[in-house]
This record gives structure tokens, sequence and C-alpha cells, in this order.
């Protein structure tokens, strides 16, 4: 894996395709930003919700089949920060590597072991983080409009929320934006 060039790669996807998505959608103010990733196939989309939009989804499931579970404070979050949910979901996605790159990866570390395959699935989810985080920095972050408690996650589509949020956590401490 080319760290580098695939932060790069990564960061200058994000600022194209958030700077054309504020673009097409001038007016709205967002809550949240999120890298919906699937690290095990190298594949990042892009997310964005409004909070208009996030009441509109709420009063949806508060009256509907399942209101029961939308009524505590943890399950609205849960629905505020479900992706799928978003109004804005997967505006834009990248493979950041080929599909023949994805399967050469997984068959080379797989012949090692499940855990090199494993280790490695978990540094790409880093880099995804640690690019969220550059972006942040950025100029093009900068110039969204934001709500005062906005937000930015990195979670892979495969594994519990808990565990994405401690991994972003992890690389806020440790990462120096940039490097």
């Amino acid at each position: 894996m080319d760290k580098p060039a695939i932060k790069k790669k990564i960061l200058d996807f994000t600022i194209d395709g958030v700077e054309k998505f504020l673009s097409d959608h001038p007016g709205l103010e967002f809550y949240a930003f999120a890298y919906d990733c699937t690290a095990s196939e190298a594949e990042i989309r892009l997310c964005f919700n409004t909070e208009a939009e996030f009441q509109k989804t709420l009063l949806q499931y508060h009256n509907g089949k399942y209101a029961h579970r939308y009524q505590s404070a943890e399950g609205i979050r849960e629905l505020r920060y479900n992706t799928g949910d978003w109004e804005y979901a997967v505006f834009d996605s990248l493979d950041v590597m080929t599909r023949e790159e994805v399967d050469k990866t997984y068959d080379e570390l797989n012949a090692i072991s499940y855990n090199a395959y494993r280790d490695y699935v978990e540094n790409l989810q880093v880099t995804f983080c640690e690019c969220l985080l550059d972006f942040t920095s950025s100029e093009t972050y900068k110039n969204i409009p934001k709500t005062a408690d906005f937000a930015v996650f990195c979670f892979d589509h495969d594994e519990h929320p808990t565990d994405s949020d401690e991994r972003l956590e992890r690389v806020r401490g440790l990462y120096v934006p940039g490097s």
C-alpha cells in the first residue's frame, strides 16, 4: 500500500466531492459529515445530513412500525448518525484501489494468515481516519455551513459504530494532520 499516494487520492476526492456538493446544494446547513467506508473493499462514500432532513426521518420513524426503538435518547442518536437514513448519503464514492488490487491483497495476506489481512484492513481504516482529519484542516471544510454541534466521523460499514468512534478518537489523539 502506497500510503502517501492513497492519502492524496482520498483527500483530493473529498475536497472535490464536497465542493461540488456544496455548489449544487446552496443554502443548506449540516450537522454531520461522514466517511461511510467498507475498508475490506477499499471504498469510501461521502455523506452529509441536515437537521431538517433528520427531523423528517425521525418523524417518519416515530410513526412507523418500530416507533418504540426511537423513543430513547440512544435510539434517536443511533438514527441521527446512521448514514443509511440520511438524505444526502453517498453523494459520491471512491474505490481507493481497483477490484484486482483488492483481490490480490486479500489473496496474498490470507496466504500468510487471516490476522495479517485483518491488520491490513484496520490499517486502511486508520488511513481513512487520518484523511478525514486532514480534510478538517482544509479550506473546503471551513466553508461547510455547519450547525454548532457539527460532527465528523469515519466508520466501517462492517463494524459496530462504537468501534469506529473509538478508532477515530484514538487516531485523533495520535495523528498530526498533514503528516
